[in-house]
């Protein structure tokens, strides 16, 4: 149970570090940057994958700033003394809300699946 709770804190630091203004692509606004490469790519849902290292739709631009995020994610890993081979993948997905009155809306969630094939979603 502690392992779990552990989990769903490092989801809630991931999701908050990725909503966050401090949070910075090649000098702009990371969620900003996310946002336009998803209307370049026409799509709704934008998907990273941290332990591959993987964007989809597909894009150079962000890799650097995925691995600092895994990196920062083992350290957290490591602090709260879970073994690293316990996460099997580890997702943020952003997409677009159906627009309303904002036409930008966006909703970010952290999706850890550990060996277990268990999620913790935040």
């Amino acid at each position: 149970m502690a392992r779990r709770r552990a989990l769903k804190g490092i989801a809630g630091g991931l999701v908050s570090s990725f909503i966050s203004r401090n949070n910075d692509v090649n000098g702009y606004w990371g969620i900003g940057k996310l946002y336009s490469h998803m209307l370049k790519s026409k799509v709704d849902i934008l998907r990273i994958d941290l332990i591959q290292n993987t964007i989809e739709p597909k894009s150079s631009e962000f890799e650097f700033r995925i691995s600092k995020y895994y990196e920062w994610m083992m350290a957290q890993i490591e602090k709260q003394n879970i073994n690293k081979n316990y996460l099997k993948n580890t997702e943020v997905i952003i997409e677009k809300l159906p627009k309303q009155a904002d036409p930008l809306k966006l909703k970010c969630r952290v999706e850890i699946t550990d060996h277990y094939n268990r999620e913790c979603v935040w």
